[in-house]
């Protein structure tokens, strides 16, 4: 009986309009989205992805940053040039073709940033975009409505992992800390010779 009731449960879900399933504008995704929803999320996780990583390609002073930059424009390139692919056969579902508001204000909050500031906020952009990315392509490739859809969204949840992974354990920058405080020792010191040497 315990089984029938969640069958008949996720039939019931199945059965909601695809409307109805989408989230709210920033809302979490707890369940699949649809098509729709889907291709314009991860259309905006590619473009997002792409420009961010061509100007942590220019401005990240750490190498090992600069590869993962090189390696982020290259797979989500890629992976959108898949989906528009798949997209290209299907009827009233448009693909985004630039950001929308909200990741335009993300992208140039990282081109206000300099040194160690722009590495530790792209880092931190990489594993929160990248967290969020997974939950939606595992969703979908779970539950989603259209077969050739959710086959190239499980295929990529792996490559979103790798860059995950990657993400995670780039160096920690502390340029800006350390830069911060050693000058002040001299200075600091200085100021206390001064301080003797006119008290003497």
């Amino acid at each position: 009986m315990r089984y029938l009731a969640m069958a008949a449960a996720a039939l019931a879900v199945a059965a909601v309009p695809a409307s109805a399933q989408n989230p709210a504008p920033g809302a979490a995704l707890t369940a699949s989205p649809s098509v729709q929803e889907f291709v314009k999320q991860a259309a905006m996780t590619n473009l997002y992805e792409i420009d961010a990583g061509k100007l942590a390609e220019e401005k990240a002073a750490d190498g090992s940053y600069r590869n993962y930059a090189k390696m982020i424009v290259t797979d989500h390139t890629r992976m959108n040039n898949d989906l528009k692919s798949e997209v290209a056969t299907m009827q009233n579902v448009q693909l985004p073709t630039s950001l929308d508001a909200l990741h335009r204000e993300k992208l140039q909050q990282l081109k206000s940033e300099q040194g160690a500031g722009f590495e530790r906020n792209f880092r931190a952009g990489q594993i929160e975009g990248h967290e969020a990315a997974i939950t939606l392509f595992e969703n979908f490739a779970q539950s989603g409505s259209n077969p050739d859809l959710k086959a190239m969204a499980r295929s990529s949840v792996a490559i979103l992992q790798k860059h995950l992974q990657r993400a995670e354990n780039l160096p920690e920058p502390n340029g800006d800390a350390v830069g911060g405080a050693e000058p002040a020792h001299p200075s600091t010191t200085s100021s206390k010779a001064a301080s003797t040497t006119a008290g003497e």
